[in-house]
């Protein structure tokens, strides 16, 4: 992550996207909840703080922003909801909000992006593609950890562990399809 973080930084033509201060910002929570594990309800402000983000980001790529716009503040708006309600220092519906908000808008973009733009190039220039295809990847794995997480705890602990370990293999996949996507000129 501190390599995407440094790459972001030195590379002028990835300010406008913002990428250096969303990646501070993930490096700074995990940062502080590596040094103290309490305060959990960090990773709340950060699911909500990447819907808006990446509602953003991707909004500015298509044309027809205002389904992505509408699909960001329903996001958004229920994310809040489920934090202020929860019961629990995390709440993991905002974590499934943010995946469910990421694998849609991941498949808007390559839909828009295959009916429209590919006919110039292929779709393995654009930065976004690898960045939604991280997103993607990322968002189907937390779901799959997480919806079961409970019943996993009570039935099978150590399959449990081992989708623990699986998910921080993707989550190192993820990472790397983002930094090829940084290299992109697209």
């Amino acid at each position: 992550m501190g390599i995407i973080l440094i790459v972001s930084i030195y590379d002028k033509r990835l300010w406008k996207q913002f990428y250096a201060f969303y990646f501070f910002i993930i490096i700074s929570v995990e940062i502080i909840l590596f040094l103290n594990p309490k305060p959990q309800f960090l990773f709340n402000f950060l699911d909500i703080f990447s819907i808006l983000f990446w509602g953003w980001i991707i909004s500015k790529d298509l044309i027809g922003r205002n389904f992505i716009y509408m699909i960001t503040l329903v996001a958004f708006i229920s994310a809040v909801y489920f934090f202020f309600t929860s019961q629990t220092s995390y709440s993991t519906y905002t974590g499934v909000i943010y995946s469910v908000f990421c694998i849609v808008l991941s498949i808007i973009w390559f839909m828009k992006k295959i009916n429209s733009e590919l006919k110039e190039q292929t779709i393995l220039n654009f930065s976004l593609f690898w960045i939604c295809s991280s997103l993607l990847l990322w968002s189907v794995f937390y779901l799959f950890r997480m919806m079961p997480m409970y019943w996993f705890n009570s039935v099978d602990k150590e399959f449990l562990l081992s989708l623990r370990n699986i998910f921080q293999v993707i989550n190192i996949v993820s990472y790397s399809l983002f930094l090829r996507g940084l290299f992109c000129k697209v």
